[in-house]
């Protein structure tokens, strides 16, 4: 009974890891993708206004901001997407690996329950970890 409930423990912590790995490799995808993009947004924001506005002075027509007010706001709203994506998949990846160390930290506590000769050592080594933190 208690080698099924640690072979269980073993695929919960299996399945955190992959979760976790899931999660963390999204998110570095899409950095890699909006990091160079972060910077350029704006920019190409500015731009799009500045040519708008000097195509307004020199042609004195209006005409052409039925496109430019669109990709600006298509960049806008982009923009708060992707950051938006960003935080919560930085907010689930932080999740999962806080998940991932608790999963740890309750398989070590079975490992010494398995062991009670290493009980003391592994007792006194908590000890002085827990009144590090506190």
């Amino acid at each position: 009974m208690f080698e099924e409930s640690l072979n269980c423990k073993k695929v919960y912590r299996a399945e955190r890891i992959r979760q976790f790995d899931f999660y963390s490799q999204k998110l570095k995808r899409l950095q890699k993708f909006w990091g160079p993009f972060q910077w350029v947004a704006p920019l190409l924001a500015l731009a799009l206004c500045i040519v708008g506005v000097i195509l307004s002075l020199a042609t004195r027509s209006y005409a052409h901001w039925l496109f430019f007010v669109p990709a600006i706001c298509l960049l806008m709203i982009t923009e708060m997407v992707v950051e938006e994506v960003q935080t919560r998949l930085q907010l689930i990846t932080d999740e999962h690996r806080d998940l991932l160390g608790a999963t740890q930290y309750r398989a070590s506590q079975a490992v010494v329950q398995v062991h009670p000769c290493r009980v003391q050592r592994w007792s006194a080594i908590h000890q002085a970890a827990d009144t590090g933190l506190r």
